[in-house]
């Protein structure tokens, strides 16, 4: 057990690590970028989640003596737009969507009929 435990320890210090949250109530797409632009990985984070992504070196990394940081983490919603992101993210950081310090934070609600509201109605509010 004891072995296991070291050899997971060691493989995961030749890896760059960030924790991913999803702190907002939106679907999101989280793009992760090395120091260059180029764009390493893209997760689908729901509501209330977080993820603990790993870069390793053994597909994408051709000299594991490179380093991809600072990263830059972006979350999308799903039309597309952007919805926050860090510019500058060192290894091992734990990165929130609504804490992004750049980006409007929020979706736009897609209404599936594309009907217009009725402007002549008040929305119901319980006392």
């Amino acid at each position: 057990m004891m072995k296991w435990f070291s050899l997971l320890f060691s493989l995961s210090l030749f890896g760059q690590t960030l924790r991913l949250f999803n702190d907002s109530a939106f679907d999101l797409h989280c793009t992760i970028y090395s120091w260059d632009g180029t764009q390493l990985q893209t997760l689908d984070i729901g509501p209330w989640v977080t993820l603990v992504w790993e870069l390793g070196y053994a597909g994408n990394q051709p000299n594991p003596t490179w380093t991809t940081t600072p990263f830059r983490v972006s979350f999308f919603c799903d039309t597309g737009e952007l919805f926050g992101a860090w510019p500058s993210v060192p290894t091992g950081a734990f990165v929130n969507a609504m804490g992004s310090p750049e980006g409007p934070k929020g979706c736009k609600i897609k209404n599936p009929k594309n009907e217009q509201p009725n402007q002549n109605t008040r929305p119901f509010i319980e006392y």
